[in-house]
């Protein structure tokens, strides 16, 4: 029975020596804490993106012209650089962006260097273009906004914000805080075309004697005797007044022109149209980001700035912060808390029932110990994790699997207890017993978790958190159930012949176990062994039953979970063309129809005070604005984001002069929209067909809206021809162009630094003289220093169509079709697949040259998937391995393997249920299922295996002993990792919302493989026997033959 053996090795040492034991679960705990105190706590994992962004503006150009004076050449250059994956470029009116893909086994910043060497190489570029940006692409957090608002003038809102700024920038919790919907500080000076006659000027006369009369130059330094002397000359114009006694022309009569005389000069901001509007009141915007390691702190010291500060402002003015991602940081890390502690005490109670109150408090003590252990190393090694949302999600989807290794050997070392005695050697006996199993079947979880760190990809740093908290906390749960729990066990009290109503309770729940376990689950046990064919095909139709109900769509599978979020984004563009007052007007008209539906709220339900807390207006380019409502919490009102974003998408309608609009109410995790598509063809006409094509074939799939497309029709270009009279004359094209800039776009003369802002000198026309196609007629072209000519006399222009946006990837032109979907009326995958197997062949043969591929989301979810099942593949394997060495077999790992696809029956059960799509968050929840379902089985086929040859049973005593042994350990892992989630599943918050596939994936799939591990695996280890014993008989009947 006992030997002296067991009371040799680590595990008997640390039993042997509490204090040591002690020493190391005070350590655990106090890193632990002071890891938790001091570790980042940020929304969202750091994401790094390997592309370098190249961005140039070249002011008043058209989208051909910024292709091909600007990206092309920058394409060009960059085309030799060694180790860019992908270019990709747009090009808009005045501005072009390049993004470059860097391929694996290249650094980034290198990249970078030659590229900015490249583009700074360039020397033909048009002079109007402006200096390049080029940069990393990073994915900064931002943790608060505030917006400033009232019934005040722009002016007014302008000189506060940049005030607000500056403050809330001063805070030491902040690293960077910028302004937002504001226009660039101006000083315009203006000059009609009749002064400009009536005092024989041109604009790069007056341009010319600006630059030379405004400016600071520093003149050196005299190094005199008595010390060094500096010389500066300062000049420069600053205010009306400066700007007004500026000379343009000094005349021979001792006379001078001043600026002020021909010119109006206006001391203002950039006359761009655009506007931007909070609770429908101008307004101007802030953004935060964090300084040092903690997000919730910067946001309560920005949100505490703004209380100090609304005091300070006057009524007509207010200050109101909004998108406080800390408020789902912090709810996020209280419901991991609040839940781990329900879900631990209810743990607790039911280790109390099955076991003593001294056991099940030592047993549940492990979850904390793990998680402080786990918190500890995180922050270190090779993927460094810190608290966050994602790390959170972990917490919560090992919570209920962290104790099951402490239960085992528990419930072993009680049971041992219980029949030799309370002694060092009962339990270090218990614990033994099932060590070994019990180990590996926590590092096949952890082999399962193993591979996802290798997954790669944009997600790589989510997938990283995720499996690194998972193995973090099963690392230190076989430190603690292995060398801590035991000490505590030797060191309890146990007093069985002392009776309390706890333990007369305790032994009246074990006496009715007992008579379940002789009384119903042996003899069924017995009968389902018997009739093992027959049980496994029962398995086998219920696994066949649940493939079915995912295929029909019953339950569906979504990449990301669409979970209604507590923000709706709404993305206006107007047709080419529109002007800024029809845009403004849309965008107010949207705005109104928000509001009217929550007056409408409100008089349906008097007891909620509406849904609508703020409500962000902006524009983002001449075209283009969005809106962004952020709602009450998700508790407090009784319509859901996607409901309110229904009715404000069918109270909308649909609008004149609107290209696109689209309504976002999604938490949006998958990063973009679930169906991408990009064309490409060298038939531009083909291309537009084909899209169209496209375009009208979503429409035919229910549940598929706000179909979208990069392609806009061609817009009215005006192009200047020399006409005979001008070239007599030797004007050049480019001198007329250049003058029409001047006056219609304006000339930047300067930029000067005015406080903390530049302001920009422009030189134009006043706006009357350069607001319609009809005041061109009246514009005068320089012939030579005294004559002009009317402009109508020098050139002809002709109208082309010409586009808004030219899209390139790696140089081909191409056109990108995106959609949402209803997930609860179809998959993403599904139309994807009907698509690119039934119309897409199709449309190519319409359209020999065009070619399709999936961009975006989708292809970033496609190639998800391939990485997951390259890894799940690599995890099962490793699997095989952990499992082959204990059991010394090859073939009885494929017994325990053979029982994982059986949790699914469980986890879509509970789906069902919950009325839940399966998504990427249930799959983590099935892993996790994977490893405690081997677990439960390793430790039941290493007890049969003892049994049989150690105790000389027949396989069908030993599988009767073996079940009747492990029922209690496999009932509480059960019901404890159930209990431990069901909080959890039971949430109704949006914190929830988003990691509840997971808990019910794992905390159904869990109950349903109780029912696996008690009767399938025995059935499945006697068909193993029953082949063996066929090759036996096999090897008999052929041995004879060959004999005789």
């Amino acid at each position: 029975m006992q030997t002296t053996k067991s009371s040799s090795g680590v595990i008997a040492w640390f039993a042997a020596n509490p204090v040591a034991a002690n020493l190391l679960m005070m350590f655990l705990l106090a890193v632990g804490i002071s890891s938790a105190i001091n570790i980042k706590k940020q929304m969202f994992p750091d994401f790094t993106l390997d592309n370098v962004v190249v961005s140039i503006s070249y002011p008043g150009a058209s989208p051909t012209e910024v292709s091909q004076s600007v990206t092309l050449r920058v394409e060009s250059a960059i085309r030799t650089i060694a180790g860019i994956k992908k270019v990709e470029s747009f090009a808009i009116e005045g501005y072009t962006n390049i993004t470059l893909e860097v391929a694996n086994g290249y650094n980034v910043d290198d990249i970078m260097d030659e590229v900015r060497t490249a583009v700074d190489g360039i020397t033909s570029f048009p002079d109007a273009v402006e200096k390049p940006h080029i940069k990393k692409s990073e994915r900064k957090t931002r943790v608060i906004y505030a917006s400033l608002y009232g019934d005040v003038d722009y002016a007014t809102l302008h000189r506060v914000g940049e005030e607000v700024r500056d403050e809330v920038q001063a805070l030491p919790e902040v690293s960077k805080a910028e302004l937002y919907g504001i226009r660039e500080a101006e000083i315009a000076i203006e000059v009609s075309e009749q002064d400009l006659q009536a005092y024989n000027l041109t604009f790069d006369e007056i341009a010319n004697a600006l630059k030379r009369s405004s400016i600071d130059i520093a003149s050196g330094v005299i190094k005199a005797d008595s010390g060094r002397i500096q010389l500066r000359a300062e000049g420069q114009a600053k205010t009306i007044a400066d700007f007004s006694q500026l000379v343009i022309r000094a005349n021979q009569d001792g006379t001078q022109l001043l600026l002020g005389d021909i010119a109006k000069i206006t001391d203002g901001f950039a006359d761009t149209g655009d506007f931007s509007r909070f609770n429908q009141k101008l307004s101007v915007g802030l953004y935060v980001e964090a300084a040092g390691d903690n997000e919730i702190a910067t946001a309560d010291a920005v949100k505490k700035y703004i209380a100090d500060k609304q005091a300070q402002l006057p009524t007509s003015l207010q200050i109101s912060y909004w998108g406080d991602i800390s408020f789902y940081l912090k709810g996020r890390l209280n419901m991991m808390l609040e839940n781990m502690g329900i879900g631990a005490l209810l743990v607790f109670i039911v280790l109390s029932l099955f076991l003593r109150i001294r056991v099940a408090f030592w047993v549940v003590l492990g979850i904390p110990i793990s998680f402080l252990g786990a918190l500890w190393l995180m922050p270190h090694g090779p993927f460094p994790v810190f608290i966050n949302v994602v790390s959170l999600f972990a917490f919560i989807l090992v919570l209920g699997i962290i104790v099951d290794d402490a239960i085992i050997i528990g419930e072993s070392a009680y049971t041992h207890i219980v029949k030799y005695g309370h002694s060092h050697q009962s339990v270090i006996s218990g614990v033994k017993r099932v060590v070994v199993p019990a180990t590996f079947g926590v590092l096949t979880t952890m082999a399962a978790f193993g591979p996802i760190l290798n997954v790669g990809g944009n997600a790589a740093p989510f997938f990283e958190s995720i499996a690194m908290v998972v193995i973090l906390c099963l690392l230190f749960s076989l430190v603690e159930s292995k060398l801590i729990l035991p000490a505590h066990l030797v060191s309890m009290k146990y007093e069985p012949n002392k009776k309390t109503w706890l333990t007369k309770l305790q032994d009246r729940f074990d006496a009715k176990l007992q008579s379940l376990i002789q009384g119903v689950y042996q003899p069924l046990l017995a009968r389902s062994y018997k009739q093992r064919y027959t049980t496994i095909a029962i398995f086998i139709s219920l696994l066949m039953l649940t493939i079915g109900i995912l295929q029909s769509g019953i339950v569906r599978f979504v990449f990301f979970p669409n979970v209604p979020s507590d923000f709706i984004q709404v993305n206006l563009t107007m047709n080419d063309g529109t002007s800024d007052t029809s845009r403004n007007n849309t965008l107010k008209l949207i705005e109104q129809k928000i509001a009217d539906i929550n007056e409408d709220y409100k008089k349906q339900y008097a007891e909620d005070d509406g849904f609508l807390k703020h409500l962000l207006t902006f524009t983002t380019d001449e075209t283009g604005g969005e809106l962004v409502v952020e709602l009450t919490k998700s508790e407090l009102r009784q319509w859901d984001a996607n409901t309110i974003s229904d009715h404000w998408r069918k109270a909308v309608g649909t609008l004149p002069g609107v290209k696109k609009l689209s309504f976002d109410s999604s938490t949006n995790a998958g990063g973009g929209a679930p169906i991408f598509f990009q064309f490409s063809s060298r038939d531009q006409d083909a291309l537009i067909q084909a899209v169209a094509e496209f375009k009208k074939q979503l429409t035919t799939y229910d549940g598929v809206f706000d179909i979208e497309s990069s392609y806009s029709a061609p817009r009215p270009d005006f192009v200047l021809s020399l006409m005979p009279e001008a070239i007599a004359y030797q004007l050049r094209l480019a001198d007329i162009g250049n003058q029409l800039r001047q006056g219609v776009h304006g000339d930047e003369i300067q930029t000067f630094q005015r406080g903390t802002s530049e302001v920009k000198v422009m030189l134009r026309y006043p706006k009357d003289e350069r607001s319609d196609l009809g005041d061109l007629a009246n514009f005068k072209v320089r012939v030579d220093g005294e004559n002009t000519m009317p402009l109508n006399q020098a050139v002809t222009w002709r109208q082309e169509p010409a586009p808004s946006e030219i899209r390139r990837i790696n140089s081909t032109n191409v056109v990108t079709i995106s959609a949402d979907i209803d997930p609860g009326k179809v998959e993403p995958q599904e139309v994807i697949s009907d698509l690119e197997d039934n119309f897409i062949p199709s449309l190519k043969r319409q359209f020999p040259s065009l070619k399709t591929d999936l961009e975006g989301a989708s292809l970033e979810q496609q190639k998800t998937i391939q990485r997951m099942i390259q890894a799940a593949i690599f995890g099962l394997l490793l699997i095989y391995a952990l499992i082959a060495i204990p059991l010394k077999s090859y073939s009885q790992p494929l017994i325990i393997m053979a029982i994982i696809p059986f949790g699914l029956i469980g986890a879509v059960a509970g789906h069902w249920l919950f009325d839940i799509s399966i998504s990427m968050m249930s799959i983590y929840g099935l892993i996790a299922l994977a490893g405690v379902l081997v677990n439960d089985s390793l430790i039941l086929v290493d007890f049969i295996n003892k049994a049989v040859k150690e105790g000389g049973k027949s396989v069908s005593e030993a599988i009767q002993t073996s079940g009747k042994e492990r029922f209690r350990a496999i009932l509480l892992t059960s019901l404890t990792t159930f209990l431990g989630l069901a909080p959890i599943i039971m949430e109704k918050s949006l914190q929830a919302k988003i990691v509840i596939p997971m808990a019910v994936a794992l905390g159904f799939g869990i109950l349903f493989a109780t029912v696996i591990t008690l009767f399938l695996i025995p059935s499945l280890y006697g068909v193993v026997e029953d082949i063996s014993q066929l090759k036996k008989k096999a090897r008999v009947y052929f041995t004879k033959k060959q004999t005789a």
